[in-house]
């Protein structure tokens, strides 16, 4: 019976102990996953300021 209690109070450590590792990994990640978000935004202004460029050529060309 007493095994079972140290079992438990064991299960119960491991689990708590996750909880915390599981939250400070997150904690890492959050600021990688803000610099994923930027590279993006930068990508996307890169991509529209090219398409705008693209139609102003053609708009040139016309004339």
């Amino acid at each position: 019976m007493f095994k079972y209690l140290i079992l438990f109070v064991v299960i119960i450590v491991v689990a708590i102990v996750g909880i915390f590792a599981a939250g400070t990994l997150m904690s890492y990640l959050n600021p990688a996953q803000e610099t994923i978000d930027s590279i993006n935004q930068t990508k996307n202004n890169i991509t529209s300021l090219l398409d705008e460029k693209s139609n102003l050529t053609e708009e040139l060309k016309k004339i």
